[in-house]
């Protein structure tokens, strides 16, 4: 196998685990909010919307992790599909 034919499958493993990652971490997030109270009155409202921007935050951090391993599967992709 050749370092390209190479490149590409481990490209594509690395986009398909980046995806997984996604997913993951996005239902983790969603199964989190799911079981956050929803009885937010006048004196609880600013730690509601602070625990809101604290998860969010999170999402971030774990969606920046899972785009860069789709990108680095891609351009592991785009070399591979350079002819030799």
């Amino acid at each position: 196998m050749s370092y390209q034919a190479a490149a590409t499958v481990v490209g594509i493993i690395i986009q398909l685990l980046g995806a997984a990652y996604l997913v993951y971490q996005s239902g983790f997030t969603a199964r989190k909010l799911a079981n956050y109270k929803s009885n937010v009155t006048y004196d609880n409202f600013a730690s509601a919307i602070d625990t809101l921007a604290s998860e969010v935050h999170g999402q971030f951090g774990q969606q920046l992790r899972a785009f860069i391993a789709i990108a680095l599967g891609s351009v592991l992709q785009l070399y591979g599909a350079i002819p030799a």
